[in-house]
């Protein structure tokens, strides 16, 4: 009997605004769309949005025109800021989603397997891709192990090696504690 084991969907953190949080990637959206969250954070701070109709298909490959807001803002990854078009779907109830748009403008390249990205003029340099949780109802007997928790590569720059190892340590060990739930943008200027 075959089984259907759902994947978990990488994200990255991202900053747009000063609002601190993360955007899903997703290969399947060519264009990028705003979760519920970062809409009404948006319009709290005056962001602009221009009314159009738009051809939307869904993974089914079925569509029908959609009339949708828009948007343009800077997408801040990584201490770059990529110039970021948005779909809002008013009446959606979603996450934020980041598509191809987004990943070849920002020039991104993933490693799935290995749960890396980069960027594509620093090969060099990789990032953590982090995966989100599975739902606990999806998996009853299992404890999710769909992420890694480790700080990220602008955290933490003030410690040791050594302590950014114990401080991995204890995340790793207590992550079901920092487990992340679904929409993520935080309604606070940090900056």
């Amino acid at each position: 009997m075959a089984t259907v084991s759902p994947h978990s969907r990488p994200y990255v953190f991202i900053n747009i605004l000063g609002l601190h949080g993360t955007g899903i990637i997703d290969t399947a959206a060519k264009q990028s769309i705003t979760g519920q969250s970062l809409y009404k954070a948006l319009k709290a701070k005056g962001q602009t949005f221009s009314d159009k109709t738009v051809f939307i298909k869904v993974a089914d490959g079925n569509g029908k025109l959609e009339n949708v807001l828009v948007t343009f803002v800077d997408v801040i990854l990584q201490g770059r800021a990529i110039p970021t078009n948005f779909i809002i779907l008013p009446n959606a109830e979603n996450n934020t989603l980041l598509g191809i748009d987004f990943l070849e403008d920002a020039k991104i390249i993933l490693n799935i397997s290995d749960r890396l990205w980069n960027f594509a003029d620093t090969p060099g340099v990789k990032y953590d891709l982090v995966f989100e949780a599975l739902p606990q109802r999806l998996h009853p007997t299992q404890p999710s192990t769909s992420r890694r928790l480790i700080l990220r590569a602008d955290e933490g720059t003030m410690l040791s090696s050594d302590q950014r190892r114990r401080l991995n340590a204890l995340l790793e060990e207590n992550k079901d504690i920092f487990q992340l739930g679904e929409e993520r943008f935080h309604i606070q200027n940090i900056s």
